[in-house]
């Protein structure tokens, strides 16, 4: 998937200006950005949900104008969507019906089994199907939405803040998932967050995205360890605790994706 040049307008005010990015296939990209900051708009153009006011969206046999989606069939049977706001997102009774209202409109074969093997993957029961998803928690409707986009199985997911609200088994348990539908799969995935944590672990490029401009771009160690908090984004705590280390001690770590592989750099360190 492809942006071109995007501008977009709500009312007077330019949410986003001139935006470019590429999101290759196996690969996952970072939209990272603090609230305001225009993240929201762009995967709703990249979804086609809304169009853009300029540039143009390109995915495969479709595109998404100024004017119109061109190949909106395909666009909606290959992209998947999370959106930040999932009451916006839910509209049928039960979660077995919204699990299953994509695999129904592309008649699917399989769809019991899908649909219980989507919620597996998420770590939720079969006892999730007969449940009311506007009565779950926030971060039960996270996993409910994610498990939509599984279900289905799309070559592109569009992810906005995949981890707002869970806990922490179950934040484990989606970047696990993330790096498993990249590695095995090789899906193309693009997350919209603020979450600087999240994209250091998985991570291939990420865009920063700062009052509807990018204002930094390229791999996730470039960009990550600049100064963030000028943007309103914390710093990963993995790359601000090597950065203490190295100005407090003159030890260079290094950089890792996660506390784990930093601990048994540690470790060794402290064996020699």
């Amino acid at each position: 998937m492809e942006v071109k040049n995007v501008s977009y307008k709500i009312g007077d005010n330019l949410v986003l200006n001139n935006i470019s990015l590429d999101a290759a296939e196996g690969k996952i990209i970072g939209i990272l950005g603090s609230g305001g900051s225009g993240k929201s708009s762009l995967i709703s153009i990249m979804s086609g949900l809304n169009l853009p006011n300029d540039g143009e969206v390109i995915y495969n046999k479709s595109k998404v104008t100024s004017d119109k989606i061109i190949g909106v069939g395909n666009l909606r049977k290959n992209v998947g969507v999370l959106y930040q706001n999932l009451d916006d997102q839910f509209f049928l009774d039960t979660v077995r019906e919204e699990l299953e209202f994509a695999l129904r409109e592309y008649k699917v074969d399989d769809i019991d089994k899908r649909v219980k093997d989507s919620l597996k993957m998420v770590g939720l029961d079969e006892e999730y199907l007969n449940k009311d998803p506007m009565k779950l928690s926030s971060g039960e409707k996270r996993l409910v939405g994610l498990s939509m986009i599984l279900s289905f199985n799309p070559k592109v997911f569009l992810l906005d803040e995949p981890l707002y609200n869970l806990d922490g088994l179950n934040r484990k348990k989606v970047i696990k998932l993330l790096k498993l539908m990249k590695n095995r799969y090789k899906k193309t995935i693009v997350i919209a967050t603020n979450d600087s944590d999240l994209l250091l672990e998985v991570a291939n490029r990420i865009y920063v995205l700062n009052k509807g401009k990018i204002v930094l771009e390229g791999t996730k160690y470039k960009v990550l360890k600049n100064d963030l908090t000028k943007y309103d984004i914390n710093m990963p705590k993995i790359i601000n605790f090597n950065k203490t280390v190295n100005d407090l001690k003159g030890i260079d770590i290094g950089y890792r994706d996660n506390m784990n592989d930093l601990m048994k750099d540690i470790y060794r360190y402290v064996r020699k």
